[in-house]
């Protein structure tokens, strides 16, 4: 009653090297990719509160 098609071949990327292959490497690779995102994301929020050290919000502003 229903044909079951075999699942497509994945398509694969050429192999480079370099700096463009480590780069492509870990953008393709999906826990690579996350793993960089969080380590960014988590380096970018330290540097954002280290500059944000002695600030208060709720202080009143000089007039």
């Amino acid at each position: 009653m229903f044909k079951i098609m075999p699942a497509a071949p994945e398509t694969r990327r050429p192999e480079r090297g370099g700096i463009k292959g480590a780069i492509l490497n870990v953008y393709y690779d999906p826990f690579k990719w996350s793993l960089m995102k969080s380590v960014l994301f988590f380096i970018v929020g330290v540097k954002t509160a280290s500059d944000f050290v002695g600030f208060d919000p709720l202080s009143p502003s000089p007039q």
